[in-house]
């Protein structure tokens, strides 16, 4: 009787655990297993799309909540990635622009900095056509009335009724105008030689052995036209010889560029004022200054002056870029630093310190 019972009792718990273990299969196992296997269907596609995952459907019980769950979290990423999908495209195609607006801004400051060097020699170029037209006057002039003279001195001297006094007048005449004939010429041919290496120089990027104390000489000749419409004096100081191996070109634009943003920024219309450039040697290196006595850099201006296009006479013809060519060719194309020190009301200073041998340029080292 007890055996019975103990029998009926391991069948009963028996058929139990089959009954639990096929509703275990039914309502746990079997969706996990069909989750797990769209999961990992979705995972190995490569193009990843929710429709993908197939979830069990119409029911009504606590997993029917996972497997909803999981769809709104699967809806949540793919939406997630599809916002990233279009952040990196748009990242992208910013980047593009971004890059084509760089490449076309150095274009353009390039064009710019081309035109503002020929801008330079063109100003030159009026300014040494201007003084030079002074002298070649003063030279057509006495020789025209040396020839004038003459004739007269001639038909006298034909006709036979030359005087003494005529004869010492003639002289005088013409002692005079062969003095000023020859004076203005040696003038006109300075200037002229002066203008003639400087623009050879400032067209070019010739590479040549030259002594800077005469160059600066010439480049200041050329720039005396410029000066002489302005009340600023320039005093040039370079007391001992100092031998390049460079470019004299890119001392020329320094030099024409420091004097030119001088004149414009420094000094109000008709101010009188004092500019010095000045030359010293130490070891293989050169200083070369710059300084003037006008009205300086406001501070909040003088950590941009070195920066493109950045100037403060927009409306007045300023390109912003006289400085930056400047810094440009004193870093790059000397090889050395630059330097300013400027107080409101006391003038300002730039400092240039390069080797006395240039480095050579990127075309030569590549090549």
């Amino acid at each position: 009787m007890v055996a019975s019972k103990i029998i009926e009792v391991i069948l009963l718990d028996l058929l139990l655990f089959m009954a639990l273990s096929h509703s275990l299969l039914l309502v746990v196992i079997r969706p996990l297993d069909q989750l797990r296997e769209s999961l990992i269907q979705a995972s190995d596609t490569k193009d990843f799309d929710l429709n993908t995952i197939i979830l069990p459907q119409n029911r009504k019980d606590e997993f029917a909540d996972v497997a909803d769950a999981v769809q709104r979290i699967t809806r949540r990423l793919c939406d997630d990635l599809e916002s990233r999908k279009a952040a990196e495209l748009a990242m992208r195609q910013a980047r593009d622009l971004t890059e084509t607006a760089f490449k076309q801004l150095n274009e353009t400051k390039n064009n710019l900095v081309q035109a503002e060097k020929m801008a330079s020699l063109g100003g030159l170029v009026a300014g040494v056509a201007h003084e030079v037209n002074t002298p070649v006057g003063v030279i057509l002039t006495s020789a025209s009335v040396l020839s004038e003279e003459t004739i007269l001195f001639k038909n006298s001297l034909d006709a036979g009724a030359i005087k003494k006094s005529e004869v010492m007048r003639y002289s005088e005449m013409a002692i005079e105008s062969s003095r000023l004939i020859l004076a203005n010429a040696e003038r006109a041919a300075q200037l002229i030689q002066s203008f003639k290496q400087v623009a050879v120089d400032q067209t070019s990027e010739a590479r040549r052995s030259f002594e800077l104390g005469e160059y600066m000489d010439e480049v200041i000749m050329s720039l005396k036209p410029t000066l002489k419409r302005t009340s600023v004096m320039i005093e040039v100081s370079c007391p001992e010889k100092i031998n390049l191996d460079g470019y004299p070109g890119a001392i020329s634009q320094v030099i024409t560029n420091f004097l030119t943003n001088a004149l414009a920024h420094a000094f109000a219309e008709g101010q009188i004022g004092l500019i010095s450039l000045s030359a010293t040697r130490s070891d293989d290196n050169v200083t070369l200054s710059f300084e003037d006595n006008g009205g300086g850099i406001p501070p909040e201006h003088l950590k941009k002056i070195f920066d493109p296009f950045f100037t403060t006479k927009r409306g007045s013809g300023g390109s912003g870029l006289g400085l930056n060519v400047v810094y440009n060719l004193v870093t790059q194309t000397l090889g050395g630093s630059l330097i300013v020190h400027s107080e409101l009301g006391k003038g300002t200073s730039f400092i240039a310190c390069f080797p006395l041998i240039a480095p050579q340029a990127k075309e030569s080292k590549t090549s």
